[in-house]
């Protein structure tokens, strides 16, 4: 199947070799020279518990030129197929998938604490980086429920990635329920998963693993379930993700065909989001369970 009919039915694009290797690897390197992973990067319980300032959100992707890749040729003509060339970089952010046996104890024991996004629990220093410990499968456009449903999620390795590594898992097709309440209602059978969305559409869907090197290169649909299993490594693992956003509305691109596909598909006037996006006590009235991705 060719990237365009791939993005278009299953959500997705995923390109190898896309991004220069070597640029990717230094990068990788030159960010693990100045941010030493392990598990000092933690609070303690007795500190966690006591803080009260909010620290001002930073950037460690602020010391960094990454024309290697907005200025890629390659690259950017990927990514112009699916939002047009008329495109913005929203946000950019290096996520790390960090290794389990890193995670204090008195974090995972406590079942009334949400440690999928590590980032509260992370000392100050630390948190120009994002910190997960897995992730159930989820959509980015819960992220921006007023947006209009026409950005892309890009994830570039920056170093070689293995299945123990945390890699992103996708579900194929998912999409095409359009944006849903999280957690989201998913059924699994002899490695199919059947997924039912909040417009009432039944979608059989495979999970995608994306595993690879530097500079290959996943980008996605907002509204397609994505989600990561626990790293059981003793590395961690390095990626940048962007998101990326269609600055006019241009109905050649993959990104309005697709968009138009799904309000067809689920008879919406428009892409748009539900008041809540995420309801946690869906996990008790749904009977989900949690860690589907993991």
């Amino acid at each position: 199947m060719d990237q365009d009919k791939k993005f278009i039915n299953l959500g997705y694009s995923d390109f190898r070799n896309l991004i220069s290797k070597n640029s990717c690897e230094k990068l990788n390197s030159d960010i693990s020279k100045i941010r030493l992973i392990n598990k000092n990067i933690f609070l303690s319980k007795k500190a966690y518990f006591a803080k009260k300032k909010k620290n001002k959100k930073k950037n460690i992707l602020d010391n960094f030129n990454l024309d290697f890749i907005f200025k890629d040729k390659n690259f950017l003509e990927k990514v112009s197929r699916v939002l047009n060339k008329d495109f913005e970089i929203y946000a950019k952010r290096i996520i790390c998938g960090i290794p389990n046996n890193f995670v204090p104890s008195w974090i995972t024991d406590d079942k009334n604490l949400d440690y999928n996004n590590l980032g509260e629990f992370i000392k100050p220093k630390y948190r120009d980086i994002r910190f997960f410990r897995g992730i159930d499968y989820h959509q980015d456009f819960t992220d921006f429920p007023k947006g209009k449903g026409d950005f892309i999620t890009v994830y570039i390795y920056l170093s070689k990635v293995t299945k123990k590594m945390s890699p992103i898992n996708l579900l194929t097709g998912t999409h095409l329920g359009g944006p849903s309440i999280f957690p989201h209602f998913l059924k699994k059978n002899k490695g199919k998963i059947t997924y039912k969305s909040d417009n009432g559409k039944l979608i059989n869907s495979k999970n995608f693993k994306f595993s690879g090197d530097a500079g290959d290169v996943l980008l996605w649909h907002n509204c397609l379930l994505h989600g990561t299993k626990i790293n059981n490594t003793s590395k961690s693992r390095f990626s940048l993700r962007l998101i990326l956003r269609q600055k006019k509305n241009n109905k050649n691109s993959l990104m309005n065909i697709v968009n138009k596909k799904i309000m067809k598909i689920n008879k919406l006037k428009k892409i748009v989001g539900f008041e809540k996006m995420c309801d946690f006590s869906r996990y008790k009235t749904l009977k989900i369970n949690k860690k589907h991705s993991l």
